[in-house]
């Protein structure tokens, strides 16, 4: 489990998984502002993770480092929360 304050217009963050199955969840709060936020989720081959919602546990293909990558609107002040299950 880990918190993280997000700052800029665009964020990343490395979560390590090590293993094939282990389970992510992702979720941004409090005040996603008017322009809102997007969470996306890349895999360690650089592709995004197809389907990746946050706030819903995607079960993760490979081990490897993870990029959670965080680009936030106008007005937006949020913290970004995970949970990696392995």
């Amino acid at each position: 489990y880990g918190s993280v304050g997000v700052g800029s217009a665009t964020s990343d963050y490395t979560v390590a998984v090590p293993r094939p199955g282990a389970r992510l969840a992702v979720s941004v709060g409090p005040r996603p502002g008017p322009d809102g936020l997007q969470v996306r989720l890349v895999a360690p081959d650089g592709a995004a993770v197809d389907g990746f919602q946050a706030g819903v546990a995607a079960q993760l293909g490979a081990a490897g480092t993870y990029t959670v990558r965080v680009e936030r609107g106008a007005g937006a002040v949020a913290e970004l929360r995970y949970r990696l299950r392995a």
